[in-house]
């Protein structure tokens, strides 16, 4: 005789009504992409704690446990001057024993419903390559616009682990109570494409400043502006640039940045993940950095027919292809 199936539910997340299935998203996640399990107070804050609004989380459970998950962050989008509602994909992931039985599909489904009916125009998605094909299955777009600019370092260190250069990038642990006094008290970001997320003072405060996440170094200097984060690549230390602002995008102002985070890490490597419609990109090249192989998907959705964007001409930064 065989088994009969355990039901399933469907729902959209709510604090209230499924704070009891938290810490079995954390168990499921953390397996899922092979990490440590992170805390409820991360879950919170990255979830809820967004200054664009709470997350929209897509989730399937018995009545026991949860088995899967599609959330989306918001992320307004900036376009010829009009702003645009918009998400980004913050998680994806279905318990091994529930796969192979179309949950994955109806989860895409049942978040995209979700994110429509609370306005959203544009949905924007970083899938690796064995999701990426369930996504164009649903009628998403890819979008090959993904790049990785690189500067090392020579020495001696990076001589002898070269080799070692595509192991996985892990940040060091977090350093917020040295720097969450570092946010500046004026902060202007000023739009530097015809295509981009929209990134605030608030954002940025909540992106690196309100939670301990990873080592950031932060440079304020002469209306500059710039986070990196430092982490490792097996005996390799890398400083990711997840935000430059200043008023000049200059060679000089870049280039004092530079000095800055390689005086305080003596970095191997520097990099700058990117897309290929960067406004910084000529000036990456002047300053040493070279465009390198990467493996970031990015695929995305339109869910106004009213609108139509060029989205190959978005331009992209760290901040939006690490979501935590």
């Amino acid at each position: 005789m065989q088994a009969t199936p355990e039901r399933l539910d469907y729902f959209i997340f709510d604090p209230k009504q499924h704070d009891h299935f938290v810490d079995d998203f954390l168990i499921k996640a953390s397996k899922a992409h092979k990490h440590e399990k992170r805390s409820r107070d991360w879950f919170y804050w990255k979830f809820f704690a967004n200054p664009y609004g709470d997350s929209i989380l897509a989730c399937v459970a018995t009545k026991t446990e949860l088995v899967g998950c599609v959330a989306y962050g918001k992320q307004p989008f900036q376009i010829d001057g009009e702003k645009y509602e918009g998400v980004l994909s913050f998680e994806t992931f279905v318990d091994p024993a529930f796969q192979g039985r179309g949950l994955f599909s109806k989860l895409i489904k049942f978040a995209e419903e979700e994110v429509k009916r609370q306005g959203v125009k544009i949905m924007l998605n970083f899938p690796n390559s064995q999701s990426l094909r369930g996504f164009i299955k649903k009628n998403w777009q890819p979008l090959p616009i993904s790049a990785y600019y690189l500067r090392p370092r020579l020495s001696f260190n990076l001589l002898r682990n070269f080799s070692k250069i595509r192991t996985p990038f892990v940040p060091l642990a977090s350093n917020l109570e040295v720097i969450k006094d570092q946010f500046p008290k004026q902060f202007n970001y000023k739009y530097k494409a015809s295509h981009e997320p929209v990134v605030t003072a608030d954002y940025i405060n909540y992106r690196f400043f309100s939670f301990p996440n990873a080592h950031y170094l932060v440079y304020n200097e002469n209306d500059t502006f710039a986070v990196g984060r430092l982490g490792k690549r097996a005996e390799l230390t890398e400083l990711q640039i997840l935000v430059f602002n200043s008023p000049e995008l200059s060679k000089k102002s870049m280039r004092a940045m530079l000095r800055y985070f390689k005086t305080q890490t003596k970095a191997d490597l520097i990099s700058y993940p990117s897309s290929v419609n960067s406004v910084l990109r000529g000036l990456l090249k002047k300053l040493g950095f070279i465009k390198v192989p990467n493996k970031a998907n990015v695929c995305y959705k339109i869910l106004d027919e009213n609108i139509n964007p060029d989205m190959n001409k978005l331009e992209l930064s760290a901040i939006n292809f690490h979501t935590y």
